[in-house]
């Protein structure tokens, strides 16, 4: 029920920056935390060796470095990418062989997830890999995710739900095999290879 809302509420070609986008993802930086390293996500996917050479984007970076300079000594190539903390968007106008997203669509509201999901799809010419929290998140509910007692928006994805939102945009997509707490999706607009798929729930 939730996705269908996310799908017909908002459509699936929201490229159009509002007010209300905006504000939430100010709203967003603020879920942004101090890592001494990578993302838990990030070493799964570094562990198992899903990024190709080329170039690649970590999209919604939030204030640090640490997942650009892994996909960067993997791939040989990565710039970060964040609305508020590098909105260089000059960077969003090149598909990419990699992007990776960690933890950004879990703390975004219905509309501005899809703008960007559908942003995400736009940069892509390989494959992205998004992650998302799947552990219990306490709040208010707020459309189909909670408010936080510091004012963010967060969501948790349940089971097949992130895979189900990147088939919005994606016409290819599976899930990571990883660990708890978080999910990853792979997505493409071709095909994934055969190292991927192996790599699949």
């Amino acid at each position: 029920m939730q996705n269908a809302l996310f799908k017909t509420q908002y459509g699936q070609a929201n490229r159009t920056l509002t007010d209300e986008i905006k504000a939430n993802f100010e709203t967003s930086a603020r879920t942004s935390i101090f890592r001494s390293g990578p993302s838990a996500p990030m070493k799964v996917l570094i562990e198992k060796e899903l990024f190709s050479k080329g170039s690649s984007i970590n999209y919604g970076k939030g204030r640090y470095n640490h997942d650009t300079d892994e996909i960067r000594e993997a791939t040989g190539h990565c710039v970060g990418y964040d609305y508020v903390f590098l909105p260089d968007v000059e960077l969003l106008g090149t598909s990419y062989t990699n992007l990776f997203a960690s933890y950004v669509v879990n703390t975004l509201p219905i509309a501005s997830r899809n703008f960007v999901w559908q942003q995400m799809s736009d940069c892509t010419k390989g494959v992205a890999f998004i992650s998302a929290r799947t552990d219990k998140i306490k709040g208010k509910p707020f459309e189909d995710g909670v408010i936080t007692n510091i004012k963010t928006f967060q969501k948790s994805f349940a089971k097949g739900e992130l895979l189900t939102e990147a088939l919005q945009f994606f016409p290819y997509a599976v899930e990571i095999k990883g660990k708890s707490g978080f999910g990853i999706v792979a997505c493409s607009h071709q095909p994934l290879s055969e190292h991927i798929l192996k790599h699949a729930k």
